[in-house]
């Protein structure tokens, strides 16, 4: 019975194991929800969701590179295959191979060192004042340990498109295990905000642990790879100028929303708003395990021009993540309501109405959609959602002002909702048609 159930809305092992690091992540997030109001207080509640949303923007430097390597390193793999962790097959797709992790690891070296310095300057725009020093500090010690995790992310994003789903997925979930946990026993040993930098310091860890043990010879011999067969500035920065406006407006312009609340609403409201977005955004973190570990193997089936086979994987996926995140809605909905009925006031005043979650929700939902068909898109090597995200820098522009000009926050929780149900979610259905039809991949 089970077994038909998953069948049907097309899950498999990678995407279990990508639920499991996520369902761990959630599951133990009423316990760490509840360490967070028994030994945090509602401003360094609100440093907690501030210091976790500015580390997106690495985004903005990283311009959405993790998305095209795992689609440029799986159409590769097509003519690859692994030998005791070595990558073996056509030399000219090997070569390439290579000198694409070499140039990936120069590349993201280069953006940890610059993340870290910008984020020390945005670090003294929001805690410079006497009564932030506390925090300052904090934060410059944070980045210092997020910053390497930019080197090792991208490197598993190459093994996705090698055909490591499964592994990289399971590492992933070590690293949610373990970090936090990690972050528990910081709160539960009174480190207060400096448990979030125990918490990154764990997962960078294990990643380092893991790439070296097992990689090391394969980084190793792309480091002493040199040939003209692959050119980063030809085939990878086009593509990546173009999506990574698109990640910029989608994960900044949300992200950004939090750090602004705590600059015009103080770090009270910023910890609701943080709160209600992480509670959220479930919708769209559990139809991730569906696209996520689908562009792999979208890339490769495309590569190895298999259309028929390809059209229904991409139709399956779709309406997984369409049940999926409908079912999600009314989970959510049904549980706040519960949650009312038994008056948990400790945990209701910490995020902002039922109203504003649900809106919230259905705007993830519509995101989750309109993430999978720019992904899909971008399976192609190709990238058509430019126009729409100019439209929601505008709208999260003018979202922002609103909420300062009247000091009310309702206009940055509608901006959300606009932008993926009214703007991006209509031109990612037109786009992803423009693109079967222009490559000759329609059904």
């Amino acid at each position: 019975m089970v077994g038909k159930i998953l069948s049907t809305i097309n899950v498999d092992k990678n995407v279990l194991i990508f639920l499991s690091s996520k369902f761990f992540s959630y599951l133990s997030y009423p316990i760490t929800l509840g360490l967070i109001i028994k030994y945090l207080s509602l401003e360094q509640q609100g440093y907690y969701y501030t210091f976790f949303t500015l580390l997106s923007f690495s985004m903005f430097l990283e311009l959405g590179l993790g998305v095209i390597l795992t689609n440029f390193s799986s159409h590769e793999f097509s003519k690859l295959r692994w030998y005791n962790n070595h990558l073996t097959g056509d030399k000219i797709a090997l070569k390439r191979s290579l000198l694409l992790i070499k140039k990936t690891i120069q590349w993201f070296s280069a953006i940890a060192l610059i993340f870290f310095i910008l984020m020390f300057f945005v670090g003294k725009y929001f805690f410079s004042d006497l009564n932030s020093i506390y925090y300052l500090n904090a934060w410059i010690i944070f980045i210092a340990v997020f910053s390497p995790g930019l080197i090792f992310s991208p490197f598993l994003s190459i093994l996705q498109g090698f055909g490591k789903v499964k592994e990289v997925q399971t590492l992933i979930f070590f690293q949610v295990f373990f970090s936090i946990i990690a972050f528990w026993m910081g709160l539960l040993n009174d480190f207060n905000i400096y448990a979030l930098v125990l918490q990154f310091a764990v997962q960078n860890l294990i990643s380092s642990i893991y790439i070296f043990y097992k990689y090391s010879k394969l980084i190793f011999h792309s480091l002493l790879e040199n040939n003209k067969l692959f050119s980063w500035k030809n085939e990878i920065l086009p593509l990546q100028l173009k999506t990574g406006f698109t990640w910029l407006v989608s994960y900044l312009g949300l992200n950004l929303l939090v750090p602004f609340s705590f600059k015009i609403f103080g770090p009270e409201a910023a910890g609701q708003i943080g709160m209600t977005f992480r509670i959220a955004e479930i919708v769209s973190i559990v139809c991730l395990a569906w696209t996520n570990t689908r562009v792999p193997l979208m890339g490769k089936m495309i590569a190895s021009n298999e259309k028929d086979k390809f059209y229904n994987f991409f139709s399956k996926t779709l309406n997984s993540i369409l049940v999926i995140g409908f079912l999600l809605m009314i989970a959510i909905f049904i549980l706040f309501n519960l949650l009312d009925y038994f008056l948990l006031n400790s945990f209701l005043q910490r995020v902002l109405s039922l109203q504003s979650i649900m809106i919230m929700a259905f705007g993830y939902y519509m995101f989750s959609i309109s993430n999978y068909l720019a992904m899909t898109i971008r399976s192609f090597k190709d990238e058509k959602m430019i126009l729409p995200n100019v439209i929601a820098l505008f709208t999260y522009s003018i979202a922002i002002f609103l909420s300062s000009f009247f000091n009310d926050y309702k206009y940055l929780i509608l901006s959300y909702l606009i932008v993926n149900a009214l703007v991006l979610l209509p031109f990612s259905i037109k786009n992803i048609r423009k693109t079967f039809n222009f490559y000759n991949w329609s059904n």
